[in-house]
């Protein structure tokens, strides 16, 4: 099937995949009460089981789980290392129903302080347009109102759905590190996620509890299109296909793979009569660049978002093919990145050319060589101010490097 060259921007992500599409978070009244009701259950039996163990600026690590061997490992070995990063999320609000949904710990520190990575649209109330007024976490296997985790909201974008979440010195989580029970979730690079691979969602399904589900990954990396939930606006994400069953409440859970690293965070599912099991997850590579962007110009400050820098070029794909590597026995994809158009007055403006084929790009002491178009946008989260971006570019057949140093104007909230 002919595929038509997509352009992206590298001021914003636009849209390439129009569907009908739902977040996966926002849980009915009757799921709350039953959930209030397992509160209850568990505050009645005395001999009910604890949980729960990891990590900060240099993060420990305890009891790290390894999984050697691949796809063809006991699943649930896997599942049992998602696990221990998992959390359930409940959103309160003053006039409206509660909100459920999940996240995965991203930092833990040895006093039981943690970052919490979720879907924005998990903390974000639509009709009350703002922020829940207040977050409860609770980890696996302590599903009960004893065991709550007050945790606060560190910043977020509705332009990447993702949002971050903190804890401070919670005596729960603490108590679950010494049993060696939690952990912060190990990342996985998902620029190497390939199609065909496990791909296990563990999340609040229903507002149920934390529970798993397994599949595989149908496709790589693709974008679809959701309305914003601060101002209804089309909104593009890229994301990972999986036919992992996924319902309201998985939403902000972790996707993982079969050693149990984190390949995406769950935001979305297609919900229509004719339609089976189709859900996408934030690749582990965006998480991680948005969540250390927050972290950087949230944590502690005013700035409540993303902030990222615009440049005034775009780009498109100019070339596509495929080639079977003999060594992974995988078909791999690879893209032609060029430019496309140079905004006049941009920053781009000075060191780039229309035509120019971008082989590569650094930031600070991190090179990645393009394969495929997302890397550069995805890339340029890890750009700050005063930082010096460098490219190299085929301009008409001969290699040069380029360099631009990114100002404060430059830079702009997501």
């Amino acid at each position: 099937m002919k595929q038509t060259s997509r352009i992206l921007s590298l001021l914003v992500l636009l849209i390439a995949v129009a569907t009908v599409m739902t977040s996966c978070s926002m849980t009915t009244s009757s799921s709350y009460d039953n959930f209030l009701k397992a509160h209850e259950n568990s505050k009645n039996n005395t001999n009910q089981s604890t949980t729960t163990g990891d990590d900060n600026k240099t993060p420990p690590i305890y009891n790290e789980i390894v999984i050697e061997g691949g796809d063809a490992v006991d699943v649930s070995l896997a599942a049992s290392a998602g696990l221990r990063s998992a959390v359930s999320i409940y959103a309160s609000y003053q006039t409206l129903s509660p909100a459920a949904g999940s996240g995965v710990i991203y930092k833990l520190e040895e006093d039981g302080s943690a970052l919490v990575i979720t879907n924005f649209h998990v903390v974000y109330s639509e009709a009350a347009a703002r922020i829940c007024n207040e977050i409860e976490l609770y980890l696996y296997g302590m599903e009960g109102e004893d065991y709550a985790i007050p945790a606060t909201y560190v910043g977020g974008s509705a332009y990447y759905d993702l949002a971050v979440l903190q804890v401070s010195q919670s005596t729960v989580l603490k108590q679950a590190m010494s049993k060696g029970s939690v952990t912060a979730a190990k990342l996985a690079d998902s620029d190497q996620t390939v199609v065909g691979q496990t791909a296990i969602a563990i999340g609040n399904a229903e507002a149920m509890g934390i529970s798993i589900t397994t599949g595989i990954v149908s496709v790589d990396s693709e974008y679809i299109e959701m309305k914003s939930v601060t101002d209804g606006a089309n909104t593009s994400f890229r994301v990972v296909r999986v036919d992992t069953a996924v319902n309201s409440g998985n939403s902000g859970g972790g996707l993982f793979n079969a050693q149990g690293e984190l390949i995406g965070i769950v935001n979305a599912k297609i919900i229509n009569s004719s339609v089976e099991n189709i859900g996408y997850a934030i690749p582990s590579n965006v998480v991680k660049a948005v969540t250390t962007n927050i972290i950087d110009h949230c944590l502690g400050k005013d700035c409540k978002t993303v902030m990222r820098p615009i440049l005034g070029i775009t780009v498109i794909n100019s070339g596509l093919s495929t080639y079977y590597d003999t060594e992974t026995g995988r078909l791999v994809r690879v893209e032609e990145i060029s430019v496309h158009e140079v905004n006049a007055g941009g920053l781009g403006e000075s060191i780039l050319k229309v035509g120019d084929v971008i082989k590569s790009v650094t930031i600070g002491e991190k090179t990645v060589t393009l394969t495929r178009q997302y890397q550069l946008i995805d890339f340029l989260l890890n750009a700050r101010e005063g930082d010096v971006v460098t490219f190299v570019v085929l301009r008409e057949g001969v290699e040069k490097t380029v360099s631009v140093t990114l100002t404060a104007a430059c830079i702009t909230a997501y």
